[in-house]
């Protein structure tokens, strides 16, 4: 991956602690999940400012786009999974982006969380047999490390 501060119209990775990478299902409703070392497009996003471009600082509010052009989007129902099923951003595809152990910008390499800006509720991804909560409950939310592709 590249290095340097991430900013909107990169296209990154999301790793998770174990290994595995952040990565979108080819068959509907294109759950969203974390997979051991994926390769290819499945696991690229693009990452959007809500609203204007430049860098992506811990607070912001983000959109992740998936190589396919759909949006992720934490939605209620289905389990509360985190789909890669919307044609447009809006406020069930936004995230608030935190910098685990700091603020400022977002850097390829930098641990991330990313909380739902819409749900009580839990969504997650599945991590093997567990689940990462996108919530801001405890600590976090979802932690990943954020790398630009």
């Amino acid at each position: 991956g590249g290095a340097g501060t991430v900013t909107a119209g990169d296209v990154v990775t999301l790793r998770a602690h174990d290994g595995g990478y952040v990565s979108v299902s080819d068959a509907p409703p294109r759950v969203v999940n974390v997979e051991p070392e994926r390769d290819g497009r499945a696991r690229l996003f693009t990452v959007q400012r809500s609203s204007g471009g430049g860098a992506i600082t811990h607070g912001a509010a983000i959109g992740l786009r998936s190589a396919g052009g759909t949006w992720m989007t934490a939605e209620l129902g289905s389990d509360h999974v985190v789909t890669a099923n919307r044609a447009a951003m809006s406020t069930w595809e936004t995230f608030e982006v935190s910098k685990q152990g700091g603020t400022g910008p977002i850097r390829s390499g930098d641990s991330i969380c990313l909380k739902s800006t819409e749900i009580v509720v839990p969504a997650r991804f599945q991590v093997g047999r567990q689940f990462l909560a996108l919530e801001d409950e405890e600590l976090s939310g979802l932690c990943l490390a954020i790398s630009m592709a």
